[in-house]
């Protein structure tokens, strides 16, 4: 009997499916994305392609696998067999290795963990924590060159079928027979079908997930019981000389840095990029500023660049952190005339706009061309700004320059955490044939557990479908 699966996304824990899943001639796999195919979209490399499309935004991202089971979701929570860092350590690694094609022993840049012990005294008596955590850095040329690598696998098996350009318009779950109506739009128009399956995976990514509560996958799936709220957080990201950072990012590539402000916030350091740039993504209306970096030397920059972000969990009855961090980067997409805003750090500390003749007067050469000198202060909330600014001067402590009045932040940076759904360990919706994989599930936040989630529910369909 034939066994019909739809994907509805196409990143990096679809790729994982895909790449996990057993074919026979009873399995078709129908895989929809609002966005294109990963050649087209590199090539284009416009704002469309950098979040949508096969490969998703980690397609442009800086390419960091982490093999810490706290770095980048908590899968461990839902998965007992990976509650342990050794095990997850050494199933991340496999993954890895089968998936992305690194050896984590072998990579040119990966965080050594033995210098941890070195730098962690440091943090620890300026007030703050330095994260332990191993991964390893391939540089967005290298995940670019994986991601089309899988797809022309993908695009050669005749029972995967892609559907790109493709909106998912409404699921419905048919209680009685057990499977799932797909009904679609191609390029947002009527044009469209309907088609009934017997399994559901939903991969569409943190950006995909905030259309998600507009999607009726059934009464189970937007039942408010089934998900919990999750945090928002909502910052800027930071730029200045490598030369500044370049002792520890040498040892550790990526250092992550938290702090409790006075007011009991915690702030963090995010995605560190040595030596290399900040970009502009562009959604529906508003524009958010992230961090990449390249594994070649010839496209490397002189600066170094990291988010600052402050985490905030909303309390009852407020449930819309994703509107609320979203109407904040609308607001900052204004003022910057539909772009980014940038402005030096003692302009920030003062209240004062930047421009474009005192920035470039800096020691800071701006690596977003298209950011707009500005105020960030119009934009942040005042406690926000405030402990952005307090975490700068703490973490000035430990290295000094941070806080220098050339650098430059800009803003807005936000990560979207999805709701995070009730799921079983294999990632099932209850006892649905509805599985919510990668970051939409609210479990994972990174390519690596991403990948991971995308791999077990794969193993587990297998499982289930002998015939498969």
């Amino acid at each position: 009997m034939l066994k019909r699966i739809a994907v509805v996304g196409s990143g990096t824990s679809c790729i994982a499916f895909l790449s996990g899943l057993n074919y026979s001639k009873d399995i078709m796999v129908d895989v929809y994305d609002k966005g294109n195919d990963p050649i087209s979209r590199i090539k284009a490399g416009d704002n469309k392609s950098l979040l949508w499309g096969f490969g998703g935004a980690g397609t442009f991202s800086d390419g960091k696998l982490s093999f810490s089971s706290d770095v980048g979701g908590n899968l461990k929570d839902i998965m007992p067999d990976l509650k342990s860092h050794t095990e997850f350590n050494s199933y991340a690694h496999k993954i890895a290795l089968d998936l992305w094609g690194t050896n984590v022993d072998d990579n040119i840049e990966k965080t050594d963990c033995a210098m941890y012990s070195k730098l962690y005294p440091l943090f620890l008596s300026k007030g703050m924590n330095l994260i332990e955590s191993l991964f390893v850095h391939l540089g967005t040329d290298v995940i670019q060159n994986r991601v089309l690598y899988w797809y022309n696998i993908f695009k050669n098996n005749s029972q995967i079928a892609f559907h790109f350009n493709t909106s998912v318009k409404e699921i419905k779950y048919n209680l009685k027979n057990n499977t799932i109506k797909v009904s679609t739009l191609v390029d947002s128009t009527d044009i469209g079908s309907t088609i009934e399956y017997d399994i559901i995976v939903i991969a569409i990514g943190r950006a995909g997930n905030v259309e998600l509560p507009m999607i009726a996958v059934s009464e189970a799936l937007n039942s408010r019981e089934l998900y919990s709220n999750n945090i928002l957080d909502i910052g800027i990201r930071y730029e200045l000389p490598h030369a500044i950072t370049s002792h520890i990012t040498d040892m550790l590539y990526e250092f992550k840095a938290e702090y409790y402000t006075k007011t009991g916030e915690r702030v963090r350091t995010f995605c560190v990029n040595p030596r290399g740039y900040v970009v502009e993504e562009k959604a529906e209306g508003y524009s958010l500023v992230n961090g990449h970096s390249y594994s070649s030397s010839a496209t490397k920059s002189s600066n170094t660049n990291f988010a600052i972000l402050v985490s905030h969990e909303f309390t009852t009855p407020f449930r819309e952190a994703i509107l609320y961090g979203k109407n904040i980067a609308k607001l900052s997409s204004m003022l910057s005339r539909g772009s980014c805003l940038v402005q030096r750090y003692t302009d920030f500390k003062l209240g004062r706009p930047s421009t474009l003749s005192i920035i470039s007067k800096g020691f800071v050469e701006p690596t977003l061309k298209t950011a707009l000198p500005g105020d960030l202060n119009l934009v942040l909330p005042r406690r926000i700004a405030n402990n952005i600014e307090e975490f700068i001067e703490q973490l000035n402590k430990v290295i000094p320059g941070v806080a220098n009045d050339s650098n430059l932040l800009y803003g807005i940076e936000a990560k979207f955490y999805s709701k995070k759904y009730q799921l079983s360990e294999n990632m099932q919706l209850s006892s649905y044939p509805i599985y919510v994989i990668g970051d939409a599930s609210g479990y994972t936040r990174g390519i690596m557990q991403s990948s991971i989630s995308g791999i077990k529910v794969a193993e587990y369909v297998n499982k289930q479908n002998r015939v498969i």
